[in-house]
């Protein structure tokens, strides 16, 4: 393959000297040697068989290049496939003729000889066409000396057909799961352990299949059922109650759920991934592959189901969507963008589309809004198409200064590229908007934040969500049931059992909380409910965590009596909960010293740059109650002396990033305007230097600037990104500022505007 003797030494050096010691206790023991070199797990390993597979890769290559071996192309336009390589796992194309089936061989032999790796006809298999002749597979058979198969029930861990019973082609997932479910079921777990094992293991069984296929309903449902009874407890036919419905429980933590998966959600979520990845990833061989066979002539969004489509092509249309409803259109020069038809206002919720179409504009594109000389919105003519909030919406998209094509991304993360986590949070958040047309409370959200905040147990935060949702089997909620008939507390005999007498107002629990002056309030404060009582704790600032370790002791100590086992008095319980509390702050104190590193804290003050280069400050600030925005530009030498400063006020309110990435474009056109030619452009926004230091694919709007200031970057000899703290920015973010309070553009030689004179004498009083 041509690699360097030298280099050659040096792998083949680590692949003979290794050597392995086994832990005994945590302590080093032995001295193993083995005699063929590395093991599979070897963090070198999978990097040589990488190697070695780009030789055979480069032998089928040739033999293909020569007119030796012929591929096959699923359809006219298609790419020809002469070999798919995934790890070991290889399949193999050619013509069904003797002739190129000894190539093949020939091929495989000389990779063999090189690379000491040999084919396993144990697990090789020879697959023919239907138009190939018997006599033909009998010789090719012979050849290469293994049997034939009509078809692999699955290959990769996936089923290579789906027919019309498409439940029964995927059960094969919901017996793996069960076989999980029936392996735990004997182990005594709370339901926080529970919690732990259902999204890390059982959640992730069906998630490989779910990024090809879409899975029958039914099966997501059956799916479910089994995660449900294993998560409140129920073993073999011993019912047990549901006590939050499953729609709930599928909702985040922050509104009150669990944070289970929607798994028929989720597959779509997942399936949009690959119709992005089709829309986006246009030189890989998937979308080769799937544009020649099913959108040639158009692109994923715009094609249509059709009748001979495989099950794999109708699910990613599926996810395609999902994409349809939440992807933004990003404007470059808006000539693909109708105005009234295309989702491209930058909202996050409906209604997404302008509203009131005029009959002179019904089908123009957004390109007639933008003054294509200045490469800013026609204001006036935006003012008078649209109402003013989204006039003020259309005004706030910022416009590249070069040419730039129109481009979809995904509006719910910060690159703009489409990301499954993203897809099922805007599928869920959309879902709950049909279902309740609102968005929940803030003060619901900072509750449950606080719950789930607390630092205790899990098994306490999980009792204190029950308990807030009212789904602990109290008296009153069994009564409910028909569970029982008497809903009357056995501790006092008076009152109804319910979540906020069983564990703070019944009179037997005087004891527990009346003796701690945290609770003083108890006896002269009236609730409605646990959730009145939760949410006034947080409220006012109370110790929710004493409060939720005494309220889960004070339960599991009547669980005990009631069963006549061995429990705390109720005079011991809020000595006991203390001293538990006390104990678990340790743990955290002690786990927390292990882990922590020693950080050193930045400099944040203005350093200079090194001789003949001069360093660029940039900043910018909004103001949204002006609808206004602000940049400022300092540049300065090696001695910290100012060589010149701007200030520039932009008519729009945009967001943070993209005022700093147009504050970065504005300082590189000042410092090109003067002339230099080797400098380093400094910031204080950490996302615009990063993503300017790693050229990552950005597809929001502030991408496109962002491709303005790297076009930019290209007019100067020498350019360095450097990041600094808010305090080594201090002139630029004082400019900025000012810019706010200006008509235009302004700018000053060799000085600054006077107010800000005190702030360059402070920088350079710190040089000395």
């Amino acid at each position: 393959m041509g690699f360097n003797e030298r280099w050659i030494q040096l792998i083949m050096g680590c692949v003979k000297t290794v050597s392995y010691s086994v832990l005994v206790n945590g302590e080093p023991c032995g001295m193993i040697q083995p005699t063929r070199g590395i093991r599979q797990g070897d963090p070198l390993s999978p990097f040589l068989f990488l190697l070695c597979t780009e030789g055979l890769n480069g032998l089928i290559k040739k033999a293909e290049n020569n007119g030796e071996i012929h591929g096959f192309s699923l359809c006219r336009r298609g790419p020809k496939l002469t070999h798919l390589l995934f790890a070991d796992d290889s399949l193999l194309f050619c013509r069904a003729t003797i002739e190129e089936c000894e190539k093949v061989l020939e091929v495989l032999n000389m990779y063999e000889e090189a690379s000491g790796q040999k084919v396993n006809k144990n697990k090789t298999a020879l697959f023919f066409s239907k138009c190939t002749p018997s006599d033909v597979r009998h010789e090719i058979k012979v050849a290469f000396g293994v049997p034939e198969i009509m078809q692999y029930e699955r290959y990769l861990g996936l089923p290579s057909f789906v027919g019309k019973r498409k439940k029964a082609s995927f059960n094969y997932i919901k017996e793996k799961i069960w076989r999980k479910l029936q392996g735990w079921e004997g182990k005594l777990l709370s339901q926080a352990g529970r919690e732990v094992l259902l999204k890390s293991i059982i959640q992730a069984i069906p998630t490989y299949t779910m990024g090809c296929f879409k899975l029958p309903i039914g099966l997501c449902h059956e799916i479910e059922a089994l995660i449900k009874k294993f998560w409140w407890g129920q073993r073999g036919d011993r019912r047990k109650i549901h006590w939050v419905k499953w729609e709930e429980m599928t909702k985040s933590k922050s509104v009150g759920g669990m944070g289970f998966r929607d798994l028929t959600m989720y597959n779509d979520s997942l399936l949009a991934k690959q119709a992005w990845r089709l829309l986006h990833n246009k030189t890989s061989l998937f979308y080769k592959v799937f544009k020649a066979r099913f959108f040639p002539n158009t692109t994923i969004m715009e094609a249509v189901d059709s009748r001979m489509g495989s099950y794999a092509w109708k699910s990613i249309l599926r996810g395609r969507d999902v994409i349809q409803r939440g992807a933004t259109w990003r404007v470059g020069n808006g000539e693909k963008i109708n105005i009234w038809q295309q989702r491209w206002l930058p909202r996050k919720h409906p209604p997404y589309l302008p509203i009131c179409p005029i009959q002179d504009f019904e089908n123009s594109s957004v390109s007639c809004l933008i003054d294509q000389s200045t490469r800013q919105w026609k204001a006036d003519l935006v003012d008078g198409l649209f109402n003013e909030e989204d006039a003020e919406l259309v005004k706030s998209i910022p416009l590249s200064q070069g040419e730039a094509e129109d481009v979809l991304f995904w509006p719910y993360t910060k690159n703009g590229v489409y990301t499954c986590k993203s897809g099922y949070r805007f599928l869920k958040e959309e879902a709950e908007r049909e279902v309740t047309n609102q968005v929940p409370p803030l003060r619901d959200k900072n509750m449950w934040k606080a719950i789930w905040s607390m630092q205790v147990p899990q098994k306490v935060k999980m009792f204190i969500w029950r308990a807030r949702r009212n789904a602990i089997p109290t008296k009153h909620a069994l009564m409910r049931r028909t569970i029982t008939e008497d809903s009357t507390c056995e501790r006092c005999q008076s009152d109804v059992e319910d979540p906020l007498h069983a564990l703070w107002t019944c009179t037997k629990l005087d004891v527990v909380w009346n003796d701690h002056a945290e609770w003083d309030f108890r006896n002269s404060t009236g609730f409605l409910d646990f959730k009145q009582l939760v949410s006034w704790l947080i409220t006012e600032g109370k110790n929710l965590n004493l409060f939720a370790l005494t309220a889960w002791s004070v339960w599991n100590q009547r669980n005990r009596a009631r069963l006549q086992e061995p429990a705390n008095d109720l005079q011991q319980i809020a000595v006991a909960a203390k001293s538990r509390l006390d104990d678990f702050y340790m743990s955290i104190q002690r786990r927390d010293s292990q882990g922590r590193r020693a950080t050193h804290t930045a400099q944040s003050h203005w350093r200079p740059p090194p001789r003949e280069v001069v360093k660029v400050n940039f900043d910018g600030a909004t103001c949204s109650q002006e609808k206004t925005s602000g940049v400022g530009v300092v540049v300065r030498d090696m001695n910290g002396l100012v060589l010149a400063s701007c200030a520039k006020r932009i008519h729009q309110s945009v967001k943070a990033m993209e005022i700093e990435a147009m504050a970065a474009a504005t300082a590189l056109t000042f410092a090109k305007d003067l002339g230099f030619q080797r400098l380093i452009l400094e910031g204080d926004s950490l996302e615009v230097i990063q993503a300017l230091l790693e050229r990552t694919e950005t597809l929001t709007p502030t991408g496109l600037l962002l491709e303005d200031v790297r076009s930019l970057s290209q007019n100067f000899d020498l350019l360095l990104y450097s990041h600094t703290k808010r305090d080594g920015n201090a002139v630029a973010h004082s400019l900025a500022k000012y810019a706010l309070r200006i008509p235009d553009f302004l700018a000053w030689m060799e000085d600054v505007p006077t107010h800000i004179q005190s702030i360059v004498q402070a920088d350079l009083a710190l040089l000395h």
